[in-house]
């Protein structure tokens, strides 16, 4: 029973995170679901059943209302910011309202949190938390990436779900990457220490400053890497962009992520290429582009916001 509950949670932190647009419709479903709870900290099957029943609901909904296209993506659509608190973490705590932070193309935004941890988002990425974080714990949700500056609080624990992961620290900086369109995500630990658990993992991965921790979708191999914490924290303080052994593929999702462009990888054998790089002086995506390039691997085309590596 114990496994079933831990399973439904993290389905629903990915549910959630999966969809970044604010539906109207979905919001108001759930709201009038939870509404109808009265959850206590000890009943927490009662998240399971508030979740299921949004779910029926949605599915009942597409059948028969006229926004059934607005439902459309993934199994489901949620995006609300009283559903990861009302659902899960206010069984424990009862904290009241949360906040939705989104950045767009080329964006990024520094949040503070209620603790003055402080959180800078890259684009196309969102967080959201609670207005006031809770006695026992501090639990936020994120999609894309984010560098993260959390305040000490031996007391209080600090947790970030992100998809198939989630991050437990007390105080340190660190960087994290979780796009659902990438293939692996990312936690690369600047100072103090963390615990990464993924999914289908029973023991967690504890992670000492100048460790880099790889997480493989399409193989749920979790593996490590190194790198230089002070360079590495230079390159995030300005703005900059790194990629530690990552793959081409990735990379050209990050581009366009940050720059607004589109690129198409017409071999796949290219997209599967890794690359370490740094860049701290404001290169544009055609520089970083040739740069990765320098050996002539592959041939870049551009036409307007679209490239075509080949």
């Amino acid at each position: 029973m114990k496994k079933k509950r831990t399973d439904n949670r993290a389905g629903f932190n990915r549910w959630l995170l999966e969809n970044s647009e604010r539906i109207p419709e979905a919001d108001a479903m759930l709201k009038e679901i939870l509404g109808n709870v009265q959850p206590s900290p000890e009943d927490t099957d009662l998240a399971s059943s508030a979740y299921e029943d949004f779910r029926a609901e949605v599915k009942r909904r597409q059948r028969i209302s006229a926004v059934a296209g607005r439902f459309q993506r993934a199994a489901a659509l949620i995006a609300v910011p009283l559903a990861a608190g009302l659902v899960f973490s206010m069984l424990s705590d009862r904290q009241s309202g949360w906040e939705e932070i989104y950045t767009m193309t080329g964006e990024t935004r520094t949040v503070v949190l209620p603790d003055s941890s402080v959180m800078k988002l890259a684009p196309h990425s969102k967080i959201v938390y609670p207005e006031k974080f809770g006695r026992k714990e501090r639990h936020i949700f994120l999609t894309g990436e984010a560098y993260a500056d959390i305040m000490p609080d031996s007391g209080c624990p600090f947790r970030i779900s992100a998809g198939d992961m989630e991050v437990r620290v007390l105080g340190t900086q660190f960087s994290i990457s979780a796009y659902l369109e990438n293939t692996e995500c990312e936690v690369a630990l600047v100072e103090g220490s963390v615990e990464l658990q993924v999914a289908g993992r029973e023991t967690p991965m504890r992670l000492n400053p100048g460790e880099l921790a790889v997480y493989d979708r399409r193989t749920g191999v979790l593996s490590g890497r190194t790198f230089i914490p002070e360079y590495f924290k230079e390159v995030e303080m300005q703005d900059g962009c790194q990629f530690l052994n990552m793959r081409f593929v990735d990379i050209a999702s990050y581009l366009e992520r940050r720059f607004g462009v589109k690129i198409f990888i017409a071999d796949e054998s290219i997209g599967n290429e890794r690359f370490y790089a740094s860049f701290i002086n404001g290169e544009g995506v055609d520089e970083i582009l040739e740069i990765l390039n320098m050996e002539g691997r592959f041939s870049i085309r551009r036409n307007g916001n679209t490239v075509l590596i080949e």
